[in-house]
């Protein structure tokens, strides 16, 4: 007997991420309360959410629609409710759109910003961290009792206590009980993990993929095709089962072997990114082939690095990003550089007074291979970069009159303390004290 599955509505990239997030915490709950540095059962009853492993919940199209039409509905009325549309209430929406399997739960989050939203990623992960944290959203992420779920994400404008927000996200989690336990779902994800994570990530599902789940015990045998962002779902009765991945990209079919019992199991192919990682070329001298080069100094041989949040100006930040205070005041944020953290540096947002003349654009004009790595996701943005390597490696287009072989040389007593691991690097002496103490950061400087 064979079963074919198709799919009337599917999930969008973030909200194939969303899953993502959900079904690694349902597989250990410990390790993502530990992630997020709160205990499993934080402000709930001792022993409410066991520390074993849930099943992983399958997509259903009727449940993705109830929650898309909420989402879109509180987008549209400025509205954060679980009371929705003619006064509907969770249960009535999963009963509209025709999906009659109880229990039923629900989580909304919303996050938003004045500024362009530039990697909705990071929008996805706070909204699923903001969940976690809460007691009562935690207790439906973690219930045995649902199989299936639909996650609408969208995007729009909205309002909330008199401030607009011309850029959120607006997420509704809908969660159902599905089918008996003689049929459950094989699911997961087929993605090429292109960034190395070992992790489903926005842009690596590959659609069109065959799956088959063929039974060892009769002849039962589920087929689908992987949707546009890399999910799928099969249902089966219980049994033993060989589940079959090919088409292209795969260059041969994965093949894996399964056993389902009375819950979801889950089965992610995933394609391993064989792309180097970008070798960015070393800053050359020009003077290197003439006669009497300049003896530039030498960086040190100690790791150099910079911590963002040792070197973060709060006031600078709120004052600069009105958007950011607003957010902080009204309990979006923790404070400024929780929103630094996820999103600012992201988006080339300055932290600290000595990168005020920092320029993203002419960053990544004057550093092709930068902007490669940016477009490539090895870093959020050219200011991640510059933070990362390109204050060692002295390169062009920053606008930042620093070269930190120079700073460390000429203030003996600023290496020291690097030596001595008082300070990650020289930069971050110089935004700290430096700047303030007028040290020379430069030799032009020194010579002027």
């Amino acid at each position: 007997m064979s079963q074919q599955t198709t799919n009337s509505l599917e999930l969008s990239q973030e909200e194939q991420y969303f899953l993502e997030l959900v079904n690694r915490a349902r597989l250990n709950p410990l390790e993502e309360a530990s992630l997020y540095e709160i205990d499993l059962n934080e402000d709930l009853a001792s022993g409410t959410i066991s520390a074993e492993a849930k099943p992983p919940l399958a997509y259903n199209p009727k449940l993705l629609e109830a929650a898309r039409d909420h989402s879109q509905w509180m987008l549209d009325t400025d509205t954060f409710s679980h009371t929705g549309i003619d006064d509907t209430q969770p249960w009535d929406r999963t009963e509209n759109v025709g999906y009659t399997s109880s229990p039923i739960g629900e989580n909304l989050a919303w996050r938003g910003t004045t500024s362009e939203i530039e990697e909705i990623t990071n929008f996805v992960e706070a909204s699923h961290e903001g969940l976690f944290l809460s007691s009562g959203h935690r207790v439906n992420l973690m219930s045995d009792e649902f199989q299936e779920v639909g996650i609408g994400v969208l995007t729009g404008e909205f309002t909330t206590d008199e401030r607009e927000y011309p850029n959120s996200v607006m997420t509704t989690q809908k969660f159902g009980g599905g089918l008996d336990n003689d049929h459950v779902f094989i699911t997961g994800v087929v993605y090429e993990d292109a960034n190395e994570t070992g992790f489903y990530d926005l842009g690596e599902g590959l659609a069109d993929i065959e799956i088959e789940a063929t039974s060892l015990d009769n002849d039962f045998q589920a087929t689908t095709t992987s949707m546009s962002a890399g999910g799928y779902q099969l249902e089966v009765p219980s049994g033993e089962y060989e589940v079959t991945f090919s088409g292209t990209p795969l260059q041969a079919p994965i093949t894996e072997v399964v056993t389902v019992e009375d819950s979801n199991v889950k089965v992610d192919a995933v394609i391993e990114h064989d792309e180097p990682e970008p070798n960015f070329p070393p800053v050359f001298d020009e003077n290197e082939d003439e006669e009497d080069p300049i003896d530039e100094p030498d960086l040190p041989d100690i790791p150099l690095a910079v911590n963002s949040e040792t070197i973060f100006n709060e006031s600078l930040y709120l004052e600069q990003n009105p958007d950011v205070a607003n957010a902080v005041e009204d309990g979006l944020f923790d404070s400024a550089l929780d929103h630094f953290q996820e999103f600012g540096l992201g988006e080339n947002r300055i932290p600290t007074d000595v990168l005020q003349n920092f320029d993203p654009t002419s960053y990544l004009s004057e550093n092709s291979d930068v902007a490669d790595a940016v477009e490539d996701e090895i870093f959020q943005s050219a200011l991640d970069h510059y933070l990362s390597v390109g204050f060692q490696e002295g390169r062009e287009g920053s606008n930042i009159p620093y070269d930190e072989a120079f700073y460390l040389n000429e203030h003996s007593d600023v290496l020291n303390a690097v030596e001595s691991g008082d300070f990650g690097s020289g930069f971050e002496h110089f935004a700290l004290f430096g700047l303030e103490e007028n040290r020379a950061s430069t030799q032009e400087l020194l010579e002027f």
